[in-house]
């Protein structure tokens, strides 16, 4: 995924979580593979990842300064800005309160 789809996504699509990440990132893997496994519980998410790492412009622009980091988007604002590998329950509960305007 480029910047512009990423622009794309926010526009039209009404809940996206984002997963900045870079290849060399271990952490980042772990957080790739628990948002495959939770991403069929929640068909009203879009779901993206960005490799900041071959973007570096986005990064700066959305104030990445660590990674992995997630970035929602709640019809078109941006809502959350979360660093780092959360545990299971604190990540089901980010994307729940998504998706309910908590």
């Amino acid at each position: 995924m480029n910047p512009d789809e990423v622009g794309e996504l926010v526009r039209n699509r009404d809940y996206v979580v984002l997963d900045c990440w870079a290849p060399w990132c271990a952490p980042c893997h772990v957080l790739g593979a628990m948002l495959r496994d939770l991403a069929p519980k929640y068909p009203e998410i879009t779901f993206a990842r960005i490799n900041v790492q071959r973007y570096p412009e986005f990064q700066e622009r959305m104030e990445i300064f660590g990674l992995p980091t997630l970035l929602a988007w709640r019809k078109g604002k941006l809502v959350l800005r979360m660093p780092g590998v959360p545990d299971w329950r604190t990540l089901r509960s980010t994307l729940d309160d998504l998706v309910t305007g908590e």
